[in-house]
């Protein structure tokens, strides 16, 4: 699984099947599955709404769902409703944790809630261990 941003409105790997199939906005996070080789764009699909959205941190649970985080500018980002804040706070951007299905064909709506991370340092383009997992 790979993730970033794009303001492609025809990124490949989307189908007429996706959480969701079409770019929302000028900057859209995109969750894409590669085969193991790296050489087939399995699925993909984009996270965003009518504003600047971008994935920056990409995980896996256990079950194997794709948890994305990034920053939004969007005030009708993707099943906020029932989130910890369920809209736009103000400002510039607000963060923003979602979960989407392993096959990426839908978005979560439940509530992620990560337990104090005390002295995790924050490591641009690598990795993290969430510890103890999120719920």
């Amino acid at each position: 699984m790979v993730a970033g941003h794009t303001d492609s409105t025809d990124f490949p790997g989307m189908g007429a099947i996706a959480a969701q199939v079409g770019n929302a906005g000028s900057l859209d996070g995109v969750v894409a599955r590669l085969n193991a080789n790296l050489t087939v764009l399995e699925q993909a699909t984009y996270i965003g709404g009518a504003g600047l959205d971008r994935i920056t941190a990409l995980a896996l649970d256990v079950a194997g769902n794709v948890v994305v985080a990034g920053y939004t500018a969007s005030t009708n980002l993707p099943v906020t409703t029932g989130g910890a804040q369920p809209s736009n706070a103000g400002g510039l951007s607000d963060g923003f944790v979602t979960r989407i299905s392993a096959d990426l064909l839908a978005i979560s709506n439940q509530t992620i809630n990560f337990p104090a991370q005390a002295n995790q340092a924050y490591i641009v383009g690598g990795t993290f261990a969430i510890s103890p997992l999120a719920t």
